[in-house]
């Protein structure tokens, strides 16, 4: 276009309409093409350092801190940290090719992804949260905690994490314990989306052989009016999936700087700092200022604890005793209820290891037994047919008949 305008074929409103820059542009890249020929056209600092170039020395302090202390940080949170603890400010991606420059970090290839449709996620706080649970070496075997779990719920209108709660496992108990807690605090969710763990979910359903079966978790649920999602994939569920990813490169780390060394400390740690300063920094805003969560009012704050129980149906026997676990309960006489043979009784189990029996709502004593009675055994002639059994009185008289014919042939009397 330049030589053409240079040669007078093309004007200079015709190369404005071409190219898309100014009339000053053109006539200034004219000029210095006639004077340097095309490579006059490159750019200036073309091959050259930038002048936002961080100084040598900073870049190999930098490496080496990372080396030392941050070995094995992703380049994001070696270059928070270097900001942070060292007030070093070095870029997230000038920092990545120093470490991958100097074997500290290997670039991930990008891998061949399975087409998915966006679920566009809820309007409003409070109108699903997405629950799940991990297991890791969260703290990387201090004070020998080993693996352990983590549950996690995270709202799914803001990718704000509401909850955690480092544990032993994904059990019923845990999962209980984990959503007596939110709800004190938070309040009912409209909606959990989860997967299909048998704790959550029945396999006898996916079976095809009771479609109506119930856990103990959509049992409770059920009894509190929050519906119950199941995902079909890891990716359905994505929000919690990623915050566990962010967990695993952030929190393992944090919680090694910080010394915890204990499931305790580290409850504490992620509820008082780490949930804070995450959802500030990655949370996002609704769609609406809305907040959906119903809290709980009186009646289902004093019944929490027996809707998030293991309860069990148990029918009375015939001497008012129940068994359950392989232990005998002895139902006690109760004033306030009248229990007869044959009844259903409700055995719950709470969390905290307190078996409660109730009947109708009302809960009944008991004491456990170390045995069931045992029946005495009959003597054996009372087991005996009834046409075979002989009285006392019936044999006395035999012996005596049997004694005079013993006479009649004078022979010596015989002693029974």
């Amino acid at each position: 276009m330049l030589k053409k305008l240079a040669s007078g074929e093309l004007t200079y409103y015709q190369a404005e309409l071409i190219l898309n820059l100014s009339k000053r542009q053109i006539i200034r890249l004219k000029r210095k093409f006639l004077i340097e020929g095309e490579s006059g056209l490159t750019h200036g600092l073309v091959g050259k350092e930038s002048n936002n170039r961080k100084l040598v020395e900073i870049r190999e302090i930098a490496c080496e801190i990372v080396q030392e202390k941050y070995s094995d940080f992703g380049p994001t949170l070696a270059s928070e940290h270097l900001e942070a603890d060292y007030g070093i400010n070095i870029n997230k991606e000038s920092l990545r090719q120093l470490m991958i420059k100097n074997h500290l970090w290997k670039a991930k290839k990008k891998r061949k992804q399975k087409y998915r449709s966006k679920r566009i996620p809820r309007g409003s706080y409070g109108e699903m949260v997405q629950y799940d649970g991990s297991y890791e070496h969260w703290l990387e075997d201090r004070g020998d905690t080993g693996e352990i779990c983590i549950l996690m719920g995270v709202d799914d209108a803001t990718s704000q994490i509401q909850q955690i709660i480092f544990t032993t496992d994904e059990g019923i108990n845990c999962t209980f314990d984990f959503w007596k807690k939110y709800l004190l605090k938070q309040g009912k969710p409209l909606q959990i989306y989860l997967d299909k763990f048998s704790t959550y979910k029945s396999p006898l359903v996916d079976k095809g052989i009771d479609r109506e079966a119930k856990t103990q978790f959509g049992r409770a649920m059920e009894q509190l009016g929050i519906n119950v999602i199941f995902a079909n994939s890891p990716e359905a569920k994505g929000r919690v999936e990623r915050r566990f990813g962010n967990l695993q490169d952030r929190l393992i780390k944090e919680m090694r700087l910080n010394g915890i060394d204990s499931i305790e400390e580290a409850n504490k740690y992620v509820e008082d700092i780490f949930i804070p300063w995450f959802n500030k920094r990655y949370g996002k805003s609704a769609q609406t200022t809305q907040d959906l969560h119903q809290k709980l009012n009186y009646l289902e704050k004093q019944n929490l604890d027996r809707v998030l129980s293991i309860q069990f149906q148990r029918v009375v026997a015939g001497d008012f005793t129940i068994s359950h676990n392989g232990k005998i309960y002895q139902l006690m006489r109760s004033a306030y209820i009248a229990i007869f043979r044959r009844d259903k009784v409700l055995v719950e189990e709470r969390t905290n290891g307190v078996v409660k029996v109730s009947k109708d709502g009302k809960y009944l004593d008991y004491k456990i037994l170390d045995k069931r009675p045992v029946r005495a055994k009959l003597k054996r002639e009372l087991m005996l047919p009834r046409k075979m059994q002989i009285s006392s009185s019936s044999l006395e008289l035999r012996k005596r008949s049997y004694q005079r014919y013993l006479t009649k042939l004078q022979v010596k009397k015989v002693t029974f």
